[in-house]
């Protein structure tokens, strides 16, 4: 399936990662980190914190790992811990996975989605309707806007067509070629990715249970857990959905602006003047997103059609 188009980097702006590393922008990052769970390691950032002031020989070691094109395996380890939700305890559903990584390479990780996040941004790669992981809370701005287009169309007497879409289990599902190939779509170079890629292809993880650790999971698909990358590399993967639908021109007209993609994250939710145009927005979704080995999940998704008539 041929993605929609993406605006064009520049070519000196197409791999973020080109330069190196500098101690300032890594202490940085480490400072601004809360002394959560310890990985496999056993080692907390508060610990890093107090052996490295400075941030001068971890900025060394990730400059050498650039260097070297290579991610050291530890860094791809996880403990996974499975935490009890509700309902039947006999249903596997009813947990939720916690995925405890090694701090230096949550650290690392954090120091790429410094630089990814600012490339993003300086280059528009998240669509103005993505609230979802942004730096202010667009919950409320998105809940407004959606408001605004029902109450118009109310007092108007004009159709407005809502649709709500749900992915089902988005991050733990997407596949790795699919993340990779919408980075690459997105503008990113093959060196940039291949940045990322690495990361990806030394996930393992052990499960905690009562009986011990179970042997080590490849992890296949999914972003990382509790990686400060995954949030950045999740909302550029549903980009091609977005802007597949944006392109259609079948939004909501409403002060001389459209409301049309009001998504936060793996939720999505299409406004549209008319019953056509809002299939023609979920049809557009649902062929881009078995492109991207994803499917909505019915019991979460729902509709709305307000007729005009009263």
């Amino acid at each position: 399936m041929e993605l929609p188009p993406f605006i064009e980097c520049s070519p000196d702006d197409q791999n973020p990662f080109a330069k190196e590393f500098t101690p300032e922008e890594v202490w940085t990052r480490l400072h601004g980190c809360s002394n959560m769970a310890p990985g496999p390691d056993g080692i907390r950032f508060a610990q890093w914190k107090e052996m490295e002031r400075g941030g001068y020989a971890l900025n060394a070691v990730f400059n050498a790992v650039h260097r070297l094109g290579t991610i050291p395996q530890a860094w791809g380890k996880s403990v996974t811990i499975i935490i009890y939700k509700k309902r039947e305890k006999s249903d596997i559903l009813n947990w939720r996975p916690i995925s405890l990584s090694n701090t230096i390479a949550k650290l690392y990780s954090s120091v790429l989605a410094n630089r990814l996040g600012r490339w993003a941004a300086r280059n528009d790669r998240i669509s103005a309707g993505q609230n979802g992981f942004m730096p202010v809370d667009g919950y409320c701005e998105h809940n407004f806007a959606l408001q605004a287009a029902i109450a118009d169309a109310r007092r108007c007497r004009r159709q407005c067509c809502i649709a709500r879409l749900d992915v089902t289990n988005a991050f733990r599902s997407v596949p790795h070629g699919t993340i990779f190939t919408s980075l690459q779509w997105a503008g990113l170079s093959e060196e940039a990715s291949s940045v990322i890629r690495r990361l990806y292809t030394i996930n393992t993880t052990n499960v905690r249970s009562h009986q011990g650790l179970t042997p080590e999971i490849s992890i296949q698909s999914g972003v990382k857990q509790g990686c400060p990358l995954s949030p950045i590399i999740f909302n550029l993967t549903m980009e091609p959905i977005i802007r597949a639908v944006l392109q259609l021109g079948s939004g909501y007209s409403l002060c001389g602006g459209s409301i049309d993609v009001l998504a936060y994250a793996d939720d999505l939710t299409f406004v549209s003047e008319i019953p056509e145009g809002l299939q023609a927005m979920l049809d557009t979704a649902g062929r881009v997103a078995t492109w991207a080995g994803l499917t909505f999940n019915p019991k979460k998704c729902a509709t709305l059609h307000i007729d005009g008539k009263r």
